[in-house]
C-alpha cells in the first residue's frame, strides 16, 4: 500500500526548481521502491508573480508567507531551499516545532546554527536531513554512515565546491586565465554574481563544518 506524504516547500530558485523537476520524473520510481508518494501540497515563495523555470503539479499551491507551509498541520515534511539565514532558520525552528520533518540544503545556515538546530529536533523527534549541505547530490555522510560505520578511512580528499572546480578544469586543461575562467563560470550559472564565498574557500569550510555534525565522519576519518 502507498503511503502519501503531503511536502512543503521554501523557495523555488535555481534549487526549489531543480527539487521539482526530479520528484516529479522519479515519482514513479519513489512509488514503486519506497512505497511512497511525495505530494507537493504548498511552495513559498518571494514573489507570486515572478517568473519560474519549472512547471509545478496540478494542485500544487504557491503562497508568499513561508508561515502557511510550517504551520499547515497537514504538511508532514519541509523542503528548506530558500537560502538566507535569519529567515531560514526562523522557518526550519518554526517547522520542527510543529512537529514536522525538515530537508534543508543551506550550508550557511548549518555550518553557524547546525547544533541548536539538530537539538531541536532532537527534542521534538523530528528528522531533520542537511546531507545537501555538505556535497550536494553525492551521499558522503549517509554513505560514511552506514556504509563504512566499522571501517576506518584514511583520508578524503577532493573538490567539494562546484564552482573552484569549474574554474580550476577551464585553468588546467584550457589554460584560461583566472579571470576569463570566472566570468564563463558567471555566464554559465555556475558562479554567483558575487562568488565570494567559492573562491576565497568559505563555501568549502561551511560544508566541512556541516560534516562535524555526522559523528561517524570525524570518528571514520583521521584526515
Amino acid at each position: 500500500m502507498t503511503q502519501t506524504i503531503e511536502v512543503g516547500m521554501l523557495g523555488l530558485g535555481t534549487v526549489g526548481s531543480g527539487v521539482v523537476a526530479r520528484l516529479t520524473r522519479a515519482a514513479t520510481k519513489i512509488e514503486q521502491t519506497q512505497g511512497l508518494r511525495l505530494h507537493l501540497a504548498t511552495v513559498a515563495v518571494h514573489h507570486l508573480r515572478a517568473p519560474r523555470a519549472v512547471q509545478l503539479p496540478v494542485g500544487t499551491r504557491l503562497t508568499d508567507d513561508w508561515q502557511q507551509v510550517v504551520t499547515d498541520p497537514r504538511i508532514q515534511l519541509v523542503i528548506e531551499v530558500m537560502g538566507t539565514i535569519a529567515t531560514a532558520k526562523a522557518a526550519i525552528i518554526a517547522a520542527l516545532t510543529h512537529g514536522k520533518s525538515v530537508v534543508t540544503a543551506n550550508k550557511d545556515l548549518m555550518a553557524t546554527n547546525g547544533e541548536q538546530l539538530i537539538a531541536l529536533a532532537q527534542r521534538q523527534g523530528c528528522d531533520l536531513f542537511y546531507e545537501a549541505s555538505v556535497a550536494g547530490g553525492i551521499p558522503i555522510l549517509r554513505t560514511l554512515t552506514d556504509s563504512y560505520a566499522t571501517d576506518q578511512v584514511q583520508r578524503v580528499a577532493g573538490i567539494i565546491n562546484g564552482t573552484a572546480n569549474y574554474i580550476l578544469t577551464a585553468m588546467t586543461s584550457q589554460g584560461q586565465s583566472y579571470q576569463t575562467a570566472l566570468t564563463a563560470a558567471q555566464q554559465a550559472g555556475y558562479a554567483e554574481a558575487d562568488p565570494t564565498n567559492d573562491v576565497t574557500g568559505l563555501d568549502t569550510a561551511y560544508k566541512l563544518v556541516d560534516c562535524k555534525f555526522n559523528p561517524n565522519f570525524w570518528t571514520n576519518c583521521s584526515a
